[in-house]
């Protein structure tokens, strides 16, 4: 059983690049809207190389989420606060099917 999802993150991934010569491609970005909960508190985690760092909010998303460590993720309360960032890590979590109910985003 997964939680109720009645928030929602604001996902930015930049599509496009720049080669850096001329007559490059002009950079893109891609924008869209999932729903989440999101759990604000501060912590500790490993990122994807390994080494610890803190992290301001837990967010999870239904189903294996299409999240990758360059997007950029916003996430505005019920107060106006904005958090945002990279993600720090991220992780699915499978039943014992192996399908994925939840991923859990750290930010």
């Amino acid at each position: 059983m997964r939680p109720p999802m009645k928030q929602t993150v604001i996902v930015t991934r930049n599509t496009g690049g720049n080669d850096g010569g001329w007559g490059g491609t002009p950079p893109t970005s891609e924008t869209w809207t999932l729903p989440c909960r999101v759990d604000e508190q501060s912590g500790m985690t490993t990122n994807a190389v390994g080494d610890e760092v803190n992290y301001s909010a837990e967010i999870m998303l239904a189903g294996l989420a299409d999240i990758k460590y360059n997007d950029h993720i916003l996430y505005e309360d019920e107060l106006g606060r904005k958090t945002q960032g990279n993600p720090k890590r991220i992780e699915p979590v499978r039943f014992f099917n192996g399908k994925s109910v939840i991923t859990v985003v750290y930010i």
